[in-house]
């Protein structure tokens, strides 16, 4: 079981409500362990899932033509940038983020 962290920006429109309560249920069903949801936007939780596989449960959540969201592990340098993310200095505080 590995601890991974997202944290996603949901755009309003029309849609917001439907999407952002696929992901948040898509992520609760791939973590049956421990779950950390108190900030606004930002959860951690476990998953046997590896990145790859999480990155496509987020993109399946959301629209990925305006959302955006970032997906990392707590334990290992990787950072995945999901989404509608414009701005390319994610790449360089981050060096090992990379586009999804």
């Amino acid at each position: 079981m590995r601890t991974y962290y997202v944290s996603f920006v949901i755009r309003d429109d029309p849609t917001y409500t439907d999407r952002y309560n696929t992901l948040i249920k898509s992520l609760q069903d791939l973590s049956p362990g421990r779950w950390w949801a108190e900030t606004t936007s930002f959860i951690i939780f476990e998953s046997d899932l590896g990145t790859d596989a999480i990155v496509a449960v987020i993109e399946d959540a959301i629209n990925v033509a305006k959302d955006i969201a970032i997906l990392g592990a707590t334990d290992f340098k990787v950072m995945k940038v999901i989404g509608a993310s414009k701005d390319a200095d994610i790449y360089k505080l981050v060096d090992f983020a990379k586009k999804a």
